[in-house]
């Protein structure tokens, strides 16, 4: 039975499924510059092998593609089937082919807390804003140094401390205003707290 307090894993796909068949194939402005602030602390220009995890509608991996080497592999998934759909079209729209004996890139289905993909054989992991919505998160955490080889760099993000959301946290302040009773979930910003979350990821390996 799921938690109450999040989704499972089965309800986040059928909502972000939900939510792709009415997206368009834009730049999301807000996600996207988180985005291209983790890829630069990536520094892409000497990976070798990228996994790209809750990449969305796929343009976080289309960016990629254009910051690596030619002979640098790339690994682009989410948990959503039709949002891979979409980031597929990113890639073959501009002409790159995908998912073939002949292309180092590869864009499918995955799931943040158990990864298609062999442990060490990545040099880069990155995840925005996804890991405060994973059942899980501390698997997630697990499972990106489990990919990553020796020396491998991580960059995820995760919503910061409530306090400084203002846009994010009217809604329930609203709510509560009216006297709304809203289901009870857990906050997105619950791993907002930097010193606990690097704790979290030190528990697993990372340095």
């Amino acid at each position: 039975m799921a938690n109450s307090q999040f989704l499972s894993s089965e309800q986040s796909r059928e909502l972000w499924d939900s939510h792709a068949k009415n997206q368009e194939l834009k730049p999301e402005l807000w996600t996207n510059l988180t985005e291209v602030e983790l890829q630069y602390m990536s520094r892409l220009d000497t990976a070798k092998s990228v996994c790209v995890a809750a990449a969305g509608d796929g343009l976080s991996g289309f960016q990629v593609f254009h910051k690596v080497s030619k002979d640098c592999k790339i690994i682009v998934g989410d948990l959503s089937p039709e949002r891979v759909k979409l980031a597929k079209l990113w890639f073959t729209r501009n002409g790159i082919e995908i998912n073939d004996s002949c292309s180092n890139i590869t864009v499918q289905i995955m799931d943040n807390q158990d990864l298609p993909i062999e442990s060490g054989s990545c040099d880069r992991y990155i995840s925005n804003l996804s890991i405060m919505l994973v059942p899980e998160p501390l698997k997630q955490l697990e499972e990106a140094y489990r990919i990553l080889e020796e020396g491998g760099i991580a960059a995820l993000s995760t919503w910061g401390r409530e306090e400084y959301s203002t846009f994010f946290t009217l809604p329930t302040k609203v709510a509560f205003e009216m006297g709304i009773k809203l289901p009870a979930r857990r906050s997105p910003f619950f791993l907002g707290d930097e010193k606990d979350m690097q704790i979290k990821m030190k528990e697993v390996g990372f340095t």
